[in-house]
């Protein structure tokens, strides 16, 4: 079951329903990546940022080059504060040209500054 199209309207009108509904759709198909994706999305903004980490690494075990829970997984790590996890995450996606959709806003720079904050 996919909810593709639909994402979008169910996180912004009705999280809790949105997170029902896609527990309902993993229950069908427990690797569905972007269901997975989604929910830790509801998860990270109900402020369940362990939670939502977890999810986006399942998604991550699922397709390592799913690039878009690499970019929120790092979106997490740095509103926990985990500067050099975070850091991380966005050098893979820095240096894999497949995610250039994603990280066309962000540089090399951006990331050297999010590594000083660190230090």
């Amino acid at each position: 079951m996919r909810i593709e199209g639909l994402q979008k309207l169910l996180l912004e009108a009705n999280p809790n329903e949105a997170l029902s509904l896609f527990n309902r759709a993993l229950k069908i198909d427990s690797h569905d990546i972007d269901t997975l994706n989604y929910k830790a999305i509801i998860l990270f903004n109900q402020n369940k940022y362990e939670q939502s980490i977890k999810f986006f690494d399942k998604c991550l075990s699922i397709d390592e080059k799913y690039y878009y829970a690499l970019f929120n997984k790092s979106l997490v790590l740095l509103r926990i504060k985990s500067f050099k996890e975070a850091v991380i995450c966005f050098e893979k996606l820095l240096n894999n040209p497949e995610s250039y959709n994603i990280t066309k806003k962000y540089d090399s720079e951006d990331i050297k500054k999010i590594n000083q904050i660190n230090i």
